[in-house]
């Protein structure tokens, strides 16, 4: 079980994680690592509302969505065959409220994962090259998985006055 805050143990986990994550003989999981690995720029959208619930309560739902599609449409910008994975813990909200036709690039939503394969997950985020996230350890820790040196993060950060990004 991860602490509520893994900064200080990142380097540990990320030992751990790198022994776990191999490609495993799953059919959905092997569906969407070929998808991510083929795709030149896929950028994962990490969306995590079970603990954020109270806080995305706090300011109106369009400008969460708004943060989104901005963001998924400016890491496509970058490149004509980038294709946005989208990870969540409630991806009907997810479905219900990202409208394919509002991002600039197909969208995919990786739907196949129980709680019980959350490594899968962290496997597959991974492997993309740009990420869109939440405020979420879960979410970090993909991110500092990723081994591409071009990897970039945008993070949504909740504040009471609104919604601001935060590069790290």
């Amino acid at each position: 079980m991860l602490p509520l805050y893994i900064d200080e143990r990142l380097e540990e986990y990320e030992k751990e994680f790198k022994l776990w994550l191999k490609p495993k003989h799953d059919l959905d999981l092997s569906k969407y690592y070929d998808e991510i690995k083929q795709c030149p720029n896929p950028i994962c959208m990490h969306v995590r509302r079970g603990d954020s619930l109270y806080e995305w309560k706090k300011i109106k739902q369009e400008q969460i969505i708004d943060f989104y599609i901005r963001e998924v449409n400016n890491f496509a910008k970058l490149n004509s065959e980038s294709k946005c994975f989208i990870f969540s813990d409630d991806l009907v909200w997810c479905k219900k409220n990202f409208d394919k036709v509002l991002f600039n690039c197909k969208i995919v939503f990786c739907d196949a994962f129980s709680r019980q394969q959350a490594i899968n997950e962290v496997f597959l985020m991974s492997k993309c090259k740009k990420f869109v996230t939440s405020y979420s350890q879960f979410a970090k820790l993909a991110y500092s998985l990723c081994e591409d040196k071009e990897k970039e993060r945008v993070q949504l950060n909740l504040e009471s006055k609104g919604i601001s990004n935060s590069m790290f």
